[in-house]
């Protein structure tokens, strides 16, 4: 029971904090935008002149659920620049593909001018430099950090009815509260609230409330979120409640 930020890395030795947002990563990963001084990756980065270089769209080669998510967060953010669909494989239609998380980081860290999307926890492996992203919510443009993904968890909106904790995850793409990371992969339990045999149903209870509890711990050290405590105090309270 984790939430896993998806990193949108690059490689450009002149540029050591890049602002992107959702119409623009569109336009990059769909090949509307070729360039890194394009005007529209420019206007976000006012402070510095972006170099005349080639974009090398890197995307992952095999099926994934982080390319489901990016994709999904594309769509979603864009304001329909993105228009390709989402699924596990990349729809882009550009680039160059590269096996699992290790394929793609390795590939941006050696290749001048790359972009491409990573879980956190192998773009902090690797050293790659992470883009800060412009969200609905306005305000600054926001990095990776654990607070910023908490803020992303806790303003989503639970789709779900009682202690049924479905979450939308459009909402973590358009997020409402400023200062929230926007591309975030969530996993998910899914258990009975009550069990025919007890001792089953109290098993399932005191694994769950490991999970949240103990289980939390140094998930931050590892490219993975803690939940937040405004989320984890109602996922505790569907949690006590199976029988």
């Amino acid at each position: 029971m984790v939430f896993g930020p998806i990193a949108v890395t690059y490689n450009l030795n002149s540029v050591s904090s890049l602002n992107l947002d959702g119409p623009t990563l569109a336009k990059i990963f769909n090949g509307s935008i070729t360039q890194w001084n394009n005007p529209a990756i420019q206007a976000l980065n006012r402070d510095f002149t972006l170099p005349g270089e080639r974009i090398h769209v890197v995307f992952r080669s095999d099926e994934s659920g982080t390319t489901d998510n990016f994709q999904r967060y594309l769509q979603a953010a864009s304001n329909g620049a993105w228009g390709k669909g989402a699924g596990k494989s990349f729809q882009g239609g550009v680039g160059e593909g590269a096996r699992g998380n290790d394929g793609t980081s390795a590939a941006a860290k050696n290749t001048p001018g790359s972009i491409t999307y990573n879980e956190w926890s192998f773009a902090q492996a690797q050293h790659l430099t992470m883009a800060n992203i412009v969200t609905s919510a306005g305000g600054d443009p926001v990095a990776i950090t654990i607070d910023s993904v908490g803020q992303t968890i806790a303003g989503a909106t639970i789709s779900g009815v009682g202690n049924d904790l479905v979450l939308d995850t459009d909402s973590f793409y358009r997020p409402k509260r400023p200062g929230s990371y926007p591309i975030v992969l969530a996993t998910y339990e899914i258990v009975c609230s009550k069990y025919p045999d007890s001792q089953v149903g109290t098993a399932v209870k005191a694994f769950l409330q490991s999970t949240i509890g103990a289980g939390q711990s140094g998930l931050g050290d590892n490219g993975y979120i803690p939940i937040p405590d405004e989320f984890k105090s109602r996922l505790s309270t569907a949690v006590n409640a199976i029988a």
